[in-house]
């Protein structure tokens, strides 16, 4: 049954089916738990271990192995082609077989997450009726699409490499090499800088395909899925994702003919039948080493790739950066002077936050001149939700109750922090500082003030 369902044999059968169950359970273990009052939340947990599988990779990058670099797949390969059936045929054949691997998988781990909310222990809320329906069907057909994509570019390293352990290995560190530039975790993305890249790991675009396909927005799915998207951004990114699976798939049938008339020559070295001595040796040591110069070409592709990824990654973060900080005050050069005794305060006029990020209030005050100041000083300083005018309506008591405080001798450099931005709230920059001794002794210190809004 296994060998005409799926093409391989049942030990491998078996071999992959314990590799991917042993993938679902520690993804499950390690996924970011999310709990709704409704049934997306079902969604949400269940394509959050279904995408972070996809990351790891190794059930779709094995399924491909399998149909393809074993010493069963090139034997079987071997005797369709001693049939008369040409490259071509061969290829779709195998493939049919990987796909039904993936099938498997998709069907199988869709069921078992659906099927988690019936556990008594789970508390997050359970789909009824047809809303069974109406989260199972995008999480399935989500999870098939894309598993069949990734599994037919598994393919492609598999006839690249002839070798089970290295396709495997490679599909899988680019994988997770993706997830890992441009952020794999919901809760990773939400405050990342560049989110706006997810999609360039296909374990995050899954997760966003999913949603899209119950009727939710893709731009309000920020907290659950871990970034935005439109639907266009979407239908290009799984276009793209096309493109290359089907550029694969065209690659890997020249390649696999290529490939399979080196299978003959090693077997004659294997068992030292030779027909021509001379000859079949040269041709070994021919196929040999280009099978070693494809596996240095892979992975210096693979570096090539992550690298350029990583670079482009950073670069991204750092105009993110730049364009997302708004200064809100700066010192002029030399500082402002701050006389003891006196409250420094400022409206803090926050702008609209870019890049839908969440928004940090970073202040920073750095003393330039201890001036003519007594030795020992007394800090009153904070950023408080509250409006100026709030703030000086206060006696002197109250706001230094409202404010911190802190003693510090002549050397002490400043200080500094941040505060997540509530949109709907006011923020207020006050400090004062006096002498420790006697507050009421007069002097002037220099101090650097530098306030601005940022993501973190």
């Amino acid at each position: 049954m296994v060998e005409r369902i799926f093409g391989i044999s049942k030990v491998w059968f078996i071999r992959w089916t314990l590799v991917t169950i042993i993938s679902v359970v520690v993804c499950y273990s390690v996924r970011p738990y999310v709990g709704y009052e409704d049934g997306f939340g079902f969604l949400v947990n269940a394509m959050n271990v279904i995408s972070f599988v996809m990351t790891l990779g190794l059930p779709l990058f094995l399924a491909a192995g399998i149909s393809y670099s074993t010493t069963d797949a090139r034997n079987r390969i071997l005797v369709l082609i001693e049939s008369g059936k040409n490259a071509r045929e061969v290829f779709l054949r195998r493939l049919v077989g990987a796909y039904a691997l993936v099938l498997l998988f998709s069907v199988t781990i869709t069921i078992a997450m659906f099927v988690e909310p019936l556990v008594p222990e789970i508390t997050f809320h359970s789909p009824e009726g047809t809303g069974y329906l109406i989260y199972i069907l995008p999480v399935l057909f989500a999870t098939i699409i894309f598993s069949l994509l990734i599994v037919t570019m598994g393919v492609l390293l598999a006839v690249v490499t002839d070798d089970i352990i290295i396709s495997t290995a490679s599909g899988s560190i680019v994988s997770f090499g993706l997830a890992v530039a441009v952020g794999g975790s919901p809760q990773a993305l939400v405050q990342s800088l560049t989110r706006g890249l997810a999609m360039l790991s296909p374990s995050n675009t899954v997760r966003m395909v999913a949603g899209l396909l119950t009727g939710r927005d893709g731009t309000t799915l920020v907290f659950s899925i871990g970034f935005e998207a439109t639907p266009l951004a979407v239908l290009l990114s799984l276009s793209l994702l096309c493109v290359i699976a089907f550029i694969s798939a065209i690659s890997s049938v020249r390649i696999l003919r290529r490939t399979a008339s080196f299978w003959p020559i090693q077997s004659e070295v294997s068992t030292g039948i030779w027909v021509s001595e001379t000859e079949q040796r040269g041709e070994h040591l021919k196929s040999t080493r280009e099978m070693k110069v494809r596996k240095v070409a892979l992975v210096g592709l693979i570096i090539f790739l992550l690298s350029g990824v990583l670079f482009w990654t950073v670069s991204y973060r750092n105009v993110v950066l730049v364009e997302a900080t708004i200064s809100l005050y700066q010192s002029p050069e030399g500082g402002d002077q701050i006389r003891l005794g006196d409250w420094f305060v400022f409206d803090c006029n926050l702008q609209p936050a870019q890049y839908g990020l969440a928004n940090y209030l970073y202040r920073e005050c750095l003393i330039d001149d201890w001036g003519n100041a007594p030795e020992e000083l007394t800090f009153y300083y904070d950023t408080l939700d509250i409006h100026s005018t709030e703030f000086l309506l206060l006696n002197e008591t109250q706001r230094q109750a409202v404010s911190k405080s802190r003693n510090v001798t002549e050397g002490w450099g400043g200080y500094g922090g941040s505060t997540l931005i509530q949109e709907d709230r006011f923020y207020t920059f006050v400090l004062k500082v006096v002498a420790t001794e006697n507050a009421t002794l007069d002097g002037i210190i220099y101090c650097s003030i530098n306030i601005n809004q940022r993501p973190h």
